[in-house]
């Protein structure tokens, strides 16, 4: 049986309230964020023809780590700590979000084509990020079934990789695009399964 779409945002939504997301689907939504946005931050610089301002990338890696040792933690937690480590993981992605504000204000590029391609990724970005938050219980921000995308880290992956790789006409970023799809799993598994697993 074939669930409509709705209903299966619906479905998706409410288990991931219910069962606070799987720790492995939260991992595999947040630890897209860091690659992604070296990405993003790699390609502005080779059309403005400047260094990667790398320093934001570590950042933003830096937030996705913290968060995610803080998911870890309340995973084991008491029904005493678990209110401090559930406010520590709002402020984790306050944090985040500013570092990716950061990123997002210097994504201006004249190239029209390589603009698109930015903010299609910036706002998948975004998408991960309300995925991952959404999974976290009793979340600062309130998220509903109908703001919460409907995607999964494979979809996410997915859909970032069409966008990557769709040519610009600048042929530095084309070259560069087809060369850093990002990946749910180790080169090892992805080689191991022929390719099946990406």
């Amino acid at each position: 049986m074939r669930l409509p779409k709705p209903a299966l945002a619906i479905l998706l939504a409410c288990t991931m309230f219910a069962t606070a997301c799987t720790m492995s689907q939260f991992d595999a939504v947040l630890n897209q964020i860091g690659p992604a946005i070296t990405a993003i931050i790699d390609i502005i610089a080779i059309v403005r023809g400047t260094p990667a301002n790398l320093n934001i990338a570590s950042k933003v890696s830096a937030d996705v780590a913290g968060i995610e040792k803080l998911q870890t933690d309340l995973a084991k937690a008491t029904s005493t700590s678990a209110p401090g480590i559930k406010a520590d993981i709002n402020a984790g992605f306050t944090v985040l979000t500013a570092d990716l504000s950061t990123v997002y204000a210097m994504a201006d590029v004249k190239d029209p084509n390589t603009q698109a391609k930015i903010s299609a990724l910036i706002a998948l970005c975004d998408s991960a990020v309300q995925i991952a938050e959404a999974a976290i219980p009793s979340s600062a921000v309130l998220v509903s079934a109908k703001t919460v995308p409907n995607l999964t880290a494979s979809d996410l992956v997915a859909s970032w990789n069409k966008i990557l790789i769709a040519k610009t006409g600048n042929k530095a970023v084309d070259s560069y695009t087809s060369k850093h799809e990002l990946h749910l799993h180790s080169k090892l598994v992805r080689v191991i399964t022929l390719g099946v697993k990406n």
